[in-house]
């Protein structure tokens, strides 16, 4: 499991950070996968500044996941 994940304030879902792309300047993130009816695409991609902008507000949050312990 990837060691951050981000909580979407305005929907209730999590997410995750799977691109920045240099080139376009924008941010690739991915809900999990209940947070959208299948037909939906649960993949976004925004300008950066939109990213950064949602933090600064408190619409995103950038939390650490607890490692669980292996059995």
């Amino acid at each position: 499991m990837h060691p951050y994940i981000g909580l979407d304030h305005l929907t209730g879902y999590r997410f995750q950070i799977v691109e920045l792309c240099t080139d376009t300047n924008t941010v690739v993130i991915h809900y999990e996968e209940t947070a959208w009816p299948q037909e939906t695409e649960p993949t976004r991609r925004m300008p950066w500044t939109e990213f950064v902008d949602h933090l600064i507000r408190g619409n995103f949050e950038i939390l650490r996941t607890i490692p669980r312990p292996e059995r």
